[in-house]
């Protein structure tokens, strides 16, 4: 697919470039801003609202009065199949949970941290970790640059160049990483990039892809259930898995690189590709169907 512009190489790369730059400056300032605010829920929930009112700001502006697109371009839209989604996305995150609670050794403990912890632990699960997190990383990444990219080189590059960068991006989040765990967050990240831009290409909306990533933010590292070989910051329950295989444990990213979640993308991804195909032979079913009804008709005797 091309869009209704032309963008040389340089020019789509640049445009690229400046969306992360903004999605970066944009979450740092809520970040900052809410430092300000006494009360941490309060605070938590202003830094989602900036931060998801900004992306939104910053990719209509641009849209509208740079590239002289619109919102819908970058299906920002209403979504097809909802219902559908909403399952997929609690089972995504639920079915990885219950594979290391069930099947992978470990010892499980309830943190009992005081109540202002706990609204601490809520408020940034609910509000940072899935709304302003699902919602503004699809707006920018899903949205906005995979179109740029679809416009200049096609759908292929579109979804395999932000996924590739939404890995890269993680990397700083790791603590003392060599170069297995490297390795294992870019097949990660980038499968998850590729589950997500699937999912916008699916539904022509970038909404269902930001409710599977926000509620496996939720439940993956929202801290409420915090699954893993180590632990970084408060937690009200936690489960901590027994020394063992990279691979299961997810190094030192964590269970979000691990191999029974790369599984679970990749089923999503087969799913979103089988069943887009599968609603492409019903539409052409229909059509012909519809077609056949069209000459039946005509060709009927007039009473």
């Amino acid at each position: 697919m091309k869009g209704s512009i032309y963008l040389s190489g340089p020019k789509a790369v640049l445009h690229a470039l400046a969306g992360i730059a903004a999605f970066v400056l944009i979450q740092g300032a809520a970040s900052a801003i809410a430092l300000l605010i006494p009360v941490e829920a309060a605070a938590r929930l202003l830094s989602a609202i900036i931060g998801i009112g900004g992306s939104f700001a910053f990719i209509f502006f641009y849209c509208t009065r740079v590239l002289h697109i619109t919102l819908a371009d970058c299906r920002v839209k209403k979504p097809r199949h909802i219902g559908l989604w909403l399952v997929i996305a609690a089972a995504l995150p639920v079915s990885v949970s219950a594979f290391f609670l069930l099947f992978v050794p470990g010892s499980f403990a309830y943190k009992n941290p005081p109540t202002g912890a706990v609204v601490t632990i809520l408020s940034q699960a609910v509000f940072g970790i899935c709304l302003a997190a699902g919602m503004c990383e699809e707006l920018v990444f899903r949205g906005y640059i995979m179109h740029i990219l679809e416009i200049k080189w096609g759908k292929v590059t579109a979804i395999l160049a932000p996924s590739v960068v939404f890995g890269l991006l993680h990397i700083t989040a790791m603590q003392s990483p060599n170069l297995t765990d490297i390795l294992m967050l870019l097949i990660a990240g980038t499968s998850v990039g590729l589950m997500f831009s699937l999912i916008a290409y699916r539904c022509n909306s970038i909404w269902p892809g930001a409710l599977v990533h926000g509620l496996w933010n939720l439940v993956i590292i929202g801290h409420i259930v915090d699954i893993g070989a180590e632990h970084f910051g408060a937690a009200i329950f936690s489960y901590t898995l027994e020394p063992g295989s990279t691979l299961i444990t997810g190094g030192a990213f964590g269970i979000e690189a691990s191999l029974p979640a790369v599984i679970a993308y990749w089923c999503v991804i087969a799913l979103t590709v089988f069943s887009e195909k599968g609603e492409v032979v019903s539409s052409e079913k229909g059509e012909v169907e519809e077609l056949e009804k069209m000459v039946s008709d005509t060709s009927a005797p007039p009473f």
